[in-house]
């Protein structure tokens, strides 16, 4: 199994700070074209792939929306679910549909919702669900 490359690693080859393997990564333009080349060149002779879930957490936001979605066979709720998604795209997020957490709610069973950093904003289908927002 190949070991994974971290920033610090491609920092380190590159002979640059983590920060500026970050620019490159997140803001290219602020960084000098010699060192972006070269930063870039070593990002792929290790297949460095950046760590999403280690961005959110050191940025404390995310680019995930959470959706309860009360039944999914229903058609409204998929068409509801289909078009939150493609606005979601459109605006560079992803959308999580945990349908399973209402369902194990209502059994007072369900993991811990919603979810502590994964989701930043949650969209819930219409009806209270008390362990979210206090709702």
């Amino acid at each position: 199994m190949a070991q994974t490359v971290s920033i610090k690693e491609v920092a380190r080859l590159a002979d640059v700070s983590v920060g500026t393997v970050s620019n490159v990564l997140n803001r290219p333009e602020k960084v000098a074209e010699g060192t972006r080349i070269r930063v870039q060149r070593i990002i792929e002779q290790t297949g460095f792939v950046r760590s999403e879930s280690a961005r959110q957490l050191r940025a404390g936001s995310s680019r995930m929306l959470a959706m309860l979605v009360l039944d999914m066979a229903n058609p409204f709720f998929v068409s509801v679910a289909k078009g939150a998604e493609r606005a979601a795209r459109d605006a560079g997020l992803g959308v999580m549909l945990p349908q399973y957490a209402t369902t194990l709610a209502a059994r007072g069973r369900a993991l811990p919702w919603p979810p502590a950093r994964s989701a930043g904003c949650w969209c819930g289908s219409g009806r209270p669900y008390r362990g979210c927002h206090g709702g």
